[in-house]
This record gives C-alpha cells, sequence and structure tokens, in this order.
C-alpha cells in the first residue's frame, strides 16, 4: 500500500508547502529537518518529524533522498503541557522566583517582571543570603511576611511562600510572592466596621432561619450579661421568651412583605432579669444562606 501512496499525499495540505521548501533547502545542503502533520491511512493527522537527507554521485548530482519520518505526537503533548505550565505561571496574581544556591534568578514570571524588574533579585530584601538560605533549606517550606521594594521603590506587605527542592542534583529555592496590600485595606475597613458596630449602643444580632446567633457585637454581649462565645453558643428562644411559631411565621412573613419588622417583646439576661425591648429586623442572603439582622434596643 505505502508504495502506490505518492509521498505529497503523506502530508496534511498545509503542511505541504513547507515539506515543498525544505526538500528544495535539502538538495541544496544536502540536509534538512522540519515538523509538519502527516495523514495516517485512516485520515488522522499527527505531528512528525521530518529529517531529509540528499544524496549524490561524485559529480555533486543528486541520485536520491532519504526522508526519515518520525511520529512525535508524545513530544508534542509534553510540548503542549509545558507551554500551558508557563501560560499558567505567567497569568497567576503571585510573583514568582526560582532561585539557586548562589543566589542567582533561574526564573521569574510576568507579575515578576512587571513588579520588580529583570535584574532585581528579590531574595537580597531578605537580609544575610548564607542565612536565609540554610533556614529555608531547613525547613523545606516556609511561609512569612515581609515588606518589599517594587521596582518603582514603591514599598507594599507581601505574603511569601519559599520552598527549597532539588533538582538534577541542583538545589534551589521557589518564591511564590503575593501582595498583601489590598488584604490589608480590606481588614483595616472591617476593623473600623467592627468598631463602629461594637460602638453602637443597639444590641445587634445575625441569626439563621433555625434562629440560631451567628453573630453579635458587644452591646449585645453586656445588655444580656454574657461573655462573646456563651452569647454565640445559645438560640434566640433561650433569650427571646415570648417568641412562639405562630409569632415568629407572621414577622417572617412581614419581613418578605415589607423589607423589615419592627415589634415588641422581652428578653432574658443571663441573671433572670427581665428585658422590655424593641427589635427591628431585616432580612439578606450571604453564602447562599438566608439571615435575619436583629437590632435590639431597651425600651
Amino acid at each position: 500500500e505505502i508504495d502506490k501512496i505518492d509521498i505529497d499525499n503523506l502530508f496534511f495540505k498545509d503542511s505541504k508547502l513547507e515539506f515543498e521548501l525544505k526538500r528544495k533547502e535539502a538538495f541544496e545542503k544536502s540536509f534538512s529537518s522540519t515538523e509538519i502533520k502527516s495523514i495516517k491511512k485512516d485520515g488522522t493527522t499527527f505531528p512528525v518529524q521530518i529529517d531529509i537527507n540528499v544524496i549524490k554521485n561524485e559529480n555533486n548530482e543528486i541520485l536520491y533522498y532519504v526522508a526519515n519520518i518520525k511520529d512525535i505526537s508524545e513530544q508534542e503533548k509534553i510540548k503542549n503541557r509545558l507551554h500551558l505550565k508557563q501560560f499558567m505561571i505567567n497569568h497567576i496574581s503571585e510573583a514568582i522566583f526560582l532561585v539557586d544556591k548562589e543566589n542567582k534568578v533561574v526564573f521569574r514570571n510576568l507579575i515578576a517582571l512587571e513588579n520588580f524588574g529583570d535584574t532585581h533579585n528579590i531574595p537580597n530584601q531578605f537580609g544575610n543570603w548564607n542565612i536565609h538560605w540554610e533556614k529555608i533549606k531547613e525547613k523545606r517550606i516556609f511561609l512569612f511576611e515581609s515588606n518589599l521594594v517594587k521596582k518603582d521603590e514603591t514599598l507594599f506587605p507581601a505574603e511569601i511562600v519559599a520552598n527549597y527542592f532539588l533538582y538534577n542534583d541542583k538545589e534551589y529555592i521557589l518564591y511564590l510572592i503575593r501582595d498583601l496590600t489590598n488584604q490589608y485595606k480590606m481588614q483595616e475597613k472591617l476593623t473600623v466596621l467592627q468598631k463602629a458596630i461594637d460602638s453602637s449602643k443597639e444590641a445587634i444580632y445575625v441569626i439563621d432561619d433555625e434562629l440560631n446567633i451567628k453573630y453579635i457585637n458587644t452591646t449585645s454581649c453586656e445588655m444580656l450579661g454574657y461573655d462573646y462565645e456563651e452569647l454565640l453558643s445559645k438560640n434566640m428562644k433561650e433569650i427571646d421568651k415570648q417568641i412562639s411559631l405562630e409569632k415568629l411565621k407572621r414577622i417572617r412573613e412581614d419581613v418578605e412583605k415589607f423589607g423589615k419588622r419592627t415589634f415588641f417583646t422581652k428578653h432574658k439576661t443571663k441573671y433572670g432579669d427581665i428585658l422590655d425591648i424593641e427589635v427591628t429586623i431585616t432580612k439578606f442572603t450571604y453564602n447562599d444562606m438566608d439571615l435575619r439582622l436583629s437590632i435590639v434596643k431597651k425600651i
């Protein structure tokens, strides 16, 4: 069967021009090599490497040429996987540095280049290199935070994961660097918000559909005499002695209909005292969970 096939029909149509160019190159230089797509008997295509050797006589006349065709499907799969890994590494949000024992950067991804440039060696910001190297080598994997300097001289907080490993008998440390600036800003906002909530004169509760308490502020604890963990472990039915299934149903219906509901009830403190209170309830959803926000004040 192979004897009856024209050699041009062995190759995918988009590869025929490439093959012809390489064949002409081989006629001129006696050798040429390329990678193109070939066609199997069933019509499917696969990648091949072709080495073309030209045989000439003593008068430098071409007698024939030999084409060595090698299936490189597995090599292409490996190459594609490597390209994918390279793409992933270059497009994650963390900066990556691969550093050898001599403190030379072997690899840096695109984020590292953007933030630190192509001449900056991040470990130089960690103090004495030999001491740092031995510390990471001993721990193998080390997580720490540090303030780092970018190529534009701006300072930013970072979380660094340093991973020591051996490859082909050579030692390396892989650094994964995450910018914590936005996280710190968010933490600061949450701290301010928490302080504002705890400074409120009203008690604030977040409860779920089963009346389990999911969140409380400081005033909630002070009003009822519980410490934080004690109150957080309670169910509102233990505190609101006037709540009933019928009343609860009406409250929930009003919240669904009007967005909120204000009502009067009584709460029992840790020491048995009964407080007359006003409660305003609204509903919200968090992580696919229906929750109620209760604002409670004594009357």
